[in-house]
């Protein structure tokens, strides 16, 4: 017997996940394993536990493997951030293109409140990937992109 499973169905079997409440423990594993390799501190897992949870807030529907890689991105920027490291500058035409996406004002918004959950300084090039990672996620779960 042959089945035949199509992209909707996929999202929707990852979303029921999501509202079972399994990906938030795997986000929150994640944090912990990074915390436990000392590549994060509790100041940072604290901001994250607090990023997981605003999100949370606002939807189930996030697609997961973004939420893993974001939250992931967040945590070791937050960490670099306190460090004073910086990463390499998003190219300009990438950021035009980024604040043209249907979603901009949307990610925007969700970074801007996510960032005020913490006392951590963020350069701008960080702030930038964080944005490009925030319009991805939401492009998803809007369906706008695959």
């Amino acid at each position: 017997m042959i089945y035949y499973i199509n992209v909707f169905n996929i999202q929707n079997i990852v979303y029921c996940i999501n509202e079972e409440g399994i990906m938030k423990p795997l986000l929150l594993e994640r944090l912990d394993i990074l915390h436990s390799a000392k590549l994060i501190d509790e100041e940072v897992i604290a901001f994250c536990n607090k990023v997981v949870n605003y999100f949370f807030e606002q939807s189930s529907e996030w697609p997961q493997e973004n939420m893993e890689i974001f939250i992931t991105h967040l945590a070791m920027a937050a960490s670099r951030s306190k460090k004073g490291e910086v990463e390499n500058s998003v190219d300009a035409a990438i950021i035009a293109s980024l604040k043209q996406e249907s979603v901009y004002d949307e990610a925007k918004g969700i970074l801007d409140s996510i960032l005020r959950l913490t006392m951590i300084e963020f350069p701008k090039p960080e702030i930038d990937l964080l944005l490009i990672h925030i319009c991805n996620m939401c492009k998803i779960k809007k369906g706008e992109f695959k």
